[in-house]
């Protein structure tokens, strides 16, 4: 089923820096596909990696400091989107200290882009600086007409009244005759913006707005909030519904069962291969591909495959937390195609679930490093070094006047940006092996074939394979083999 909606969640959080721990298992159990946030608190020395899961976020942020606002403390807005969707940063929209906002660009289509914008307007703001704002903002919208636009977050417009305009679920103000709540209405008059939220805070008031220039927006509480609400600003989830999907397209892959390969049949197409025979180019580079060729289709022949769901979990969690969410995920897409309010009881209980797995599997895990450390202080490291990574991949690179937003293709355009760098990158690595007289050849003699066993030997069967993908065990199970070894053939 085609899912044509984008699920949006809003909070302001009152501050983050104390509740990391607390948004982190959050944010591992949502299914949104887009978390914005304002008054984060946030300071540069917070990795995003203590609040998202980075391989399954890219992260957005405008923390407030002497360069964007006139205060030092407080403030600051995020945004997260799932990496199934193209996003990246617009910036100097508006050029302004005074409104924190941060800009988002989605693809809709090839010509048509979706607009998020997640702002926190100050409560002591003056009237020009409001009206200074919404002309920018204005001037842009003209520029892109075709495209959607969404607002999202603090506006502190706290004298507005909001009351029902339509069928579609959109608000319209009262009217305010004092400057800048005219001005902020003739803004979304003249840029037919609609105000979709009608949930209300502790005082009655409503301080936190979702503006849209498309009617297919509904907006509600959300009833089960990141962290801890703010009387003033209660938690929101909003569905943008976008016509079509705007999601990346799945790309499945074949993972290979080493674990389940046929080890004699392997044992005996190997044998048969004379390697001398085909491993008769002086490039080095050449017999590496007519050795991963062989291997390869002996691979092929004989190991099992599996196909890849591509989907990314945290190592912490266990196999029962995965179910759960596997399943609240199905009960979720049950009720978004057929409305049967039991689906949707049965995925809030299982959303629930969910939570208290998510942390306690996470106590757990770190209770173990605890517990290990003096053991095992590697695993110490590797947790410290998993959230004090950023961002990897750049999720848009623009180079040559292209603009990539495909991680392969990205990856690919700096390989082939720093080999360029190299005196001669095309020129052939020449070789000798040992049965060739060929005195221009550069010699490997001094390096025995038993020192290549050795060196495969000490291989960590336990860990991962590397770029090749074949993983270590298998390569050490080559080179036990009796007869012709492979290592004599390295």
């Amino acid at each position: 089923m085609i899912d044509n909606t984008i699920r949006l969640y809003y909070q302001n959080c009152r501050g983050l820096r104390t509740k990391t721990h607390e948004f982190f298992t959050a944010c591992a159990n949502s299914d949104n596909d887009v978390i914005c946030i304002t008054e984060s608190w946030l300071q540069p020395h917070v990795n995003s990696s203590e609040l998202f899961c980075l391989d399954s976020f890219n992260v957005f942020r405008k923390d407030r400091c002497d360069s964007n606002s006139r205060k030092k403390e407080g403030g600051g807005v995020l945004v997260g989107v799932s990496r199934k969707f193209k996003a990246e940063l617009i910036s100097d929209i508006a050029n302004t200290t005074i409104v924190e906002d941060l800009w988002i660009q989605m693809s809709i289509s090839k010509d048509e882009k979706l607009y998020i914008c997640a702002c926190y307007f100050p409560p002591d703001i003056s009237c020009d600086d409001v009206l200074n704002y919404l002309d920018s903002v204005t001037s842009f919208m003209d520029d892109h007409g075709d495209d959607t636009f969404v607002f999202v977050g603090d506006f502190n417009l706290s004298d507005y009244v909001w009351s029902p305009d339509s069928a579609d679920g959109d608000l319209k103000p009262n009217v305010i005759s004092r400057s800048p709540y005219t001005g902020f209405s003739d803004f979304c008059s003249y840029n037919s913006l609609s105000q979709f939220n009608g949930v209300r805070n502790s005082n009655g008031k409503i301080l936190d707005l979702v503006l849209g220039s498309t009617k297919s927006i509904g907006v509600c509480r959300s009833d089960l909030p990141f962290i801890e609400e703010d009387l003033h600003h209660p938690a929101l989830e909003a569905d943008i519904r976008c016509g079509f999907d705007m999601r990346k397209p799945f790309k499945s892959r074949s993972l290979y069962k080493y674990f389940e390969a046929d080890y004699e049949s392997i044992k005996e197409d190997l044998s048969k291969v004379c390697w001398d025979d085909i491993l008769v180019s002086q490039d080095i580079n050449e017999c590496v591909e007519v050795l991963y060729s062989v291997l390869h289709d002996v691979i092929d022949r004989n190991v099992p495959q599996r196909s890849s769901k591509n989907e990314k979990f945290p190592v912490w969690f266990s196999k029962q937390t995965i179910n759960l969410i596997r399943d609240k995920r199905r009960f979720h897409v049950e009720f978004k195609r057929f409305g049967d309010t039991r689906d949707y009881q049965r995925f809030s209980e299982l959303r629930s679930q969910c939570k208290t797995h998510i942390k306690e599997d996470y106590n757990k895990h770190i209770s173990t490093i605890e517990d290990n450390i003096i053991g095992n202080p590697r695993n110490f490291w590797s947790f410290v070094s998993l959230f004090s990574k950023n961002e990897q991949i750049p999720h848009v690179l623009e180079h040559n006047n292209k603009t990539l937003t495909d991680d392969i293709t990205i990856v690919n355009q700096f390989s082939g940006f720093f080999s360029s760098f190299f005196e001669d990158p095309d020129k052939p690595v020449i070789y000798k092996r040992k049965n060739n007289n060929n005195n221009s050849a550069i010699f490997f003699n001094d390096i025995s074939e038993a020192e290549i066993a050795a060196k495969i030997a000490s291989l960590d069967g336990s860990k991962s394979s590397g770029p090749d993908l074949i993983p270590p065990f298998f390569y050490k199970f080559l080179c036990y083999q009796p007869g012709e070894t492979f290592a004599h053939n390295l």
